[in-house]
């Protein structure tokens, strides 16, 4: 499921796959292979970002194996709050 994620809040992504054997699982980032580093924590089924950042940003995918076959899940993160901030200079005229 897409999530919108406030910068530096937390997200915590569940995938959930049935099958016996147990399946074995393997989550990607834009199709690149996360290994729990870069500020991302992986442990079993469960992805957890603790502090969202822009950069994590994009398509994540989670991937549950076994020997019969792989169940395959997308989501996009967006992350909210990311915005340069910027100084208006202005002046202030007496009407």
């Amino acid at each position: 499921m897409d999530q919108h994620a406030d910068r530096d809040s937390e997200l915590v992504w569940r995938c959930q796959a049935y099958g016996i054997p147990r399946p074995t699982y393997t989550w990607y980032r834009n199709g690149q292979l996360l290994s729990g580093d870069r500020g991302v924590t992986l442990v079993g089924n469960t992805l957890t970002i603790p502090r969202v950042q822009g950069d994590q940003a994009g398509m994540y995918q989670c991937m549950a194996s076994n020997t019969h076959g792989t169940a395959t899940s997308t989501a996009q993160l967006r992350v909210l709050g990311e915005w340069e901030y910027f100084n208006v200079n202005y002046t202030v005229k007496p009407v």
